[in-house]
């Protein structure tokens, strides 16, 4: 019965396993898209003429860019995982059990007082 216990742990380590990778791949996929389409473009200009690469149509004087949401700031746009998400989910969890229980303690401690205070 042990080797059976031992074999579904394993299995479900292998899960987590191929689904963190799988959550990591698919957010790079934006990131590869765009680089895609960046060789593209890179491709067709060395197809254009003299005249075309002085085209500021084509080529304007100012270069815009854009950057997703969660790559605005530095450090953030990196990916994190499932896990690090539930760790924390897990830490601010039981920060509010610690809170709950310091709560629970004043309130005893408060029925106490009032009981005392209807005794006498």
């Amino acid at each position: 019965i042990s080797s059976f216990i031992v074999s579904i742990i394993i299995l479900n380590l292998l899960i987590a396993v191929m689904s963190n990778s799988y959550e990591y791949i698919q957010g790079r996929a934006a990131l590869e898209s765009l680089r895609l389409r960046a060789r593209i473009l890179v491709d067709q200009e060395a197809f254009m003429s003299t005249n075309d690469r002085k085209n500021k149509r084509f080529f304007p004087d100012r270069l815009c860019v854009l950057l997703p949401r969660d790559r605005a700031t530095v450090g953030e746009g990196q990916w994190q995982g499932v896990l690090n998400a539930l760790k924390k989910e897990i830490k601010e969890v039981a920060e509010v059990k610690d809170t709950v229980a310091e709560v629970k303690d004043k309130v005893a401690v408060m029925e106490d007082k009032v009981g005392a205070a209807v005794k006498a």
